[in-house]
């Protein structure tokens, strides 16, 4: 189902739509997206103002800093209890930092980090794995964290670990999900990792024999790497770069967008993509509905989250049906906890509950635009 023109018109205004920008190079990251959507690399690249991310993100980079300690040998110690306390402390750091950094831009104040969603779990799952990496460290080569480059510049990262001995792998640690519903590793963790690969190869002059994306929850994907098809995907994404370069430079952004169940699935731009809503159906994915429309009703529920009543525009119900959405934390969404009625709003991967109702989640993505007059 596709979006009525008046609200894809308001949804792609000039002060809305990404202003792309010319690229020198990019990170294996931003090249997964531009290969699977052009139009991700605008949007990602576009100034949207200083962002405290969620207890999610933040959590995850602090797992990662301190993941990344390990594999550098900094917490390795003779005793469990020195190790213990070598974790503990830097863990403390990493969460200090990531809180402070958060609580400079979010609109509101967020919670003690030990009552953020998923922290006590985090925790765990993260000194587990940095114990594991410390004993490794202490047998093996690792190169954690170092800047490689392509022959050209034009492709540059710093992977989480390589290592060189005993075996010869790129590894990237994932602290979310690596699976998508279908059991599959994301397909953006697979190019990834391979143009990872693809650096290491320039650098060292030896193609990894394999690569890793290890989760943090123990769950692991390992494979051999082709030579070939590593080298020949490093190729097209610096030609994307180019081709995206060339489309910014004409002003032809609004062409880049590649729309479809699997590109869109895990965008986060999505609610704001008029390619998106002009290409989604509701069959995309029964389990993850996406709507937008107008906020007639807005309340606040018990625990804290907030609940709204929107009249639809378009999306995974017909225009003028009127849903409930339930669940919004105003910690992840701090512009849909501060929304009013008469605000157009549009959500991704909402829970259908009932016929006419949904629940946010983690997952979920919103995009909210006020009512004419207020400016906020």
């Amino acid at each position: 189902m596709g979006v009525r023109p008046i609200l894809c018109e308001r949804v792609t205004a000039p002060a809305q739509w990404p202003q792309g920008q010319r690229r020198s190079y990019v990170s294996p990251s931003r090249a997964a997206d531009l290969l699977v959507c052009p139009l991700r690399l605008a949007f990602s690249t576009a100034s949207h103002g200083k962002n405290p991310g969620t207890p999610a993100s933040r959590l995850g980079m602090a797992c990662h800093a301190v993941l990344e300690q390990a594999a550098k040998g900094a917490l390795r110690a003779a005793t469990e209890p020195a190790r213990k306390t070598a974790f503990d402390r830097a863990w403390s750091a990493a969460i200090a930092l990531e809180a402070d950094a958060a609580q400079q831009y979010a609109q509101r104040p967020w919670p003690a980090p030990e009552k953020w969603r998923g922290y006590a779990m985090k925790r765990a799952l993260t000194r587990r794995l940095a114990a594991q990496l410390s004993d490794e460290q202490q047998d093996a080569t690792f190169v954690v964290e170092e800047q490689l480059s392509s022959a050209s510049g034009r492709l540059r990262g710093r992977p989480d670990v390589i290592v060189r001995a005993p075996a010869h792998e790129v590894r990237d640690y994932k602290t979310g999900e690596i699976h998508d519903p279908e059991g599959r590793l994301k397909k953006n963790y697979v190019i990834q990792i391979e143009l990872y690969a693809a650096l290491e190869a320039e650098s060292s002059g030896q193609m990894p024999d394999t690569a890793a994306v290890i989760g943090l929850d123990g769950r692991n994907e390992h494979w051999e790497l082709q030579d070939a098809h590593v080298t020949a995907l490093a190729a097209t994404a610096e030609s994307a770069l180019t081709a995206y370069d060339d489309a910014v430079e004409r002003g032809r952004e609004r062409e880049l967008g590649q729309p479809g169940p699997d590109a869109c699935r895990w965008c986060p731009w999505a609610p704001r993509c008029p390619a998106f809503w002009d290409a989604y159906d509701r069959a995309w994915w029964p389990e993850a509905l996406a709507v937008h429309g107008t906020i007639t009703d807005k309340r606040v529920a018990a625990r804290g989250t907030a609940a709204m009543t929107i009249t639809v525009s378009g999306g995974a119900w017909p225009p003028a049906t009127v849903i409930a959405v339930t669940g919004i934390d105003p910690v992840t969404e701090p512009a849909l906890a501060e929304s009013e009625g008469g605000d157009e709003v549009a959500l991704t991967w909402l829970r259908p509950a009932a016929a006419d109702v949904a629940v946010a989640g983690t997952a979920s993505r919103a995009w909210r635009i006020p009512r004419p007059g207020t400016g906020t």
